[in-house]
């Protein structure tokens, strides 16, 4: 085994090993009390509309009233800025960073940790993949005038097989940056579609199509949506940016789209409630560290029990 991978994988036990400590005294909900806990916060923020529309709908849009974020949005896309600049230096117009996406963004700046505590959209997020659930990828996607159409697909594509369950596997967690509008771009989605079990190939749609809905919703807004449900972008025909931050998730047994149990360092970690390790993977024990599977240390979970 090479040296460097060894420092790698005895980082990855100290950190698991950091988190197990904070879960004596900062414990998540196990099996028996997480259903119960999910209740409890859907009430307390008073978001119960918003499970009744990601159960009928299998979407909700949380309002910048809603969500009393301050200058988070603000600050996103300070931070959005410099990271496009810093990774393409030599031209500072972001949408030439692979047209317009930038990928990785959590450990660029605190303010994505920031983002992904979010109580309320957390708590919606947990009502979907439970407790345990893992962060997949944070991406920016910043779409100019005359981008075209995003086709309609469904997120968990690729990832299941077919028939997909009722019960979310993956969820997407998306802040608008900018103004949603038709004209800007929007995204836009098909009602009740994630209980279809399948993916919109299936029934080919297009962005017109009249069941198609197009979210149009002020800056500082984040819409919600389960892994099955079918959605896209329309076409971009005015000036401007649109900017989102899709924060895309997956249950706990899913292995992450972007290496976090790598990526996160131990200040992240201090500086963050257990919650956050749980995001990024180290509650679990896959991969394997130098010692294998060590009882004990960050117990693996599965992510079977809806809301654990």
């Amino acid at each position: 085994m090479t040296e460097s991978l060894t420092e790698v994988l005895r980082d990855l036990d100290a950190k698991r090993a950091y988190v197990a400590e904070r879960l004596k005294s900062e414990q998540l909900p196990n099996r028996d009390q997480a259903a119960d806990a999910v209740r409890e916060e859907i009430a307390a923020l008073g978001l119960d509309r918003h499970v009744v529309a990601l159960e009928t709908s299998g979407y909700t849009v949380l309002t910048p009233e809603e969500l009393e974020a301050g200058d988070l949005v603000e600050r996103m896309n300070k931070a959005i800025d410099r990271v496009g600049t810093q990774r393409n230096p030599k031209d500072t117009d972001l949408q030439d960073e692979l047209d317009g996406v930038l990928f990785h963004l959590v450990a660029e700046d605190p303010v994505f940790e920031e983002v992904l505590l979010q109580r309320k959209p957390l708590a919606l997020l947990t009502y979907l993949l439970g407790h345990h659930a893992k962060l997949n990828q944070s991406t920016a996607l910043l779409k100019s005038k005359g981008a075209p159409a995003l086709a309609i697909h469904a997120d968990a594509v690729g990832k299941f097989p077919l028939p997909w369950p009722e019960t979310a596997q993956v969820a997407n967690v998306t802040w608008l940056l900018s103004d949603y509008t038709r004209e800007g771009g929007c995204l836009c989605v098909v009602p009740g579609t994630h209980r279809m079990g399948n993916p919109p190939h299936h029934v080919p749609l297009e962005c017109d199509d009249p069941s198609v809905v197009p979210i149009e919703a002020p800056a500082g807004s984040v819409v919600l949506w389960h892994g099955g449900l079918w959605h896209g972008g329309l076409p971009r025909t005015i000036d401007g940016e649109r900017r989102t931050l899709v924060l895309f998730y997956g249950r706990a047994y899913l292995e992450a789209q972007e290496p976090y149990k790598f990526t996160t360092t131990m200040e992240m970690l201090e500086r963050n409630p257990v919650r956050f390790a749980a995001m990024m993977g180290l509650t679990d024990q896959i991969p394997w560290g130098l010692r294998g599977p060590v009882a004990g240390v960050a117990a693996p979970v599965s992510g079977i029990d809806p809301f654990e």
